[in-house]
């Protein structure tokens, strides 16, 4: 048996984007940035973070900028080549939890401060 585990904090860069499956299960996705390192040494990395039906739909308003605590687990990463034509990575990640941390109700469509939705592994389909 194995087990894994991902948490990630960060802010989103764009507004949460929700869908649904052909079979008619909401998906919400959003991109996390995440600050790594401080002064000259900061970068920043990014992932990519889907959340599954009623967890979907909980957080599908989230807005850019909002700050959230991710838990979840890795699906996989990919290679790409960014805007400055460097080869980057990028992380897809499962949220099981994400829990807004924002003090104000600007970037969370409505949602109180300090929640948190947890998901669970049943409800994702693969």
């Amino acid at each position: 048996m194995s087990y894994q585990q991902w948490i990630g904090e960060g802010f989103l860069g764009g507004d949460c984007e929700m869908r649904y499956t052909p079979s008619g299960k909401a998906v919400a996705s959003f991109s996390l940035a995440i600050d790594n390192g401080t002064g000259d040494n900061k970068s920043t990395l990014w992932f990519r973070v889907s959340a599954w039906e009623k967890q979907a739909e909980l957080i599908s308003g989230l807005k850019k900028r909002a700050h959230v605590l991710v838990i979840g687990r890795v699906e996989q990463s990919r290679s790409y080549t960014n805007r400055q034509g460097e080869q980057a990575v990028s992380m897809e990640i499962t949220a099981t939890t994400v829990r807004f941390l924002d003090r104000r109700d600007a970037n969370l469509g409505g949602e109180s401060t300090g929640s948190s939705v947890q998901g669970d592994d049943s409800s994702v389909p693969f």
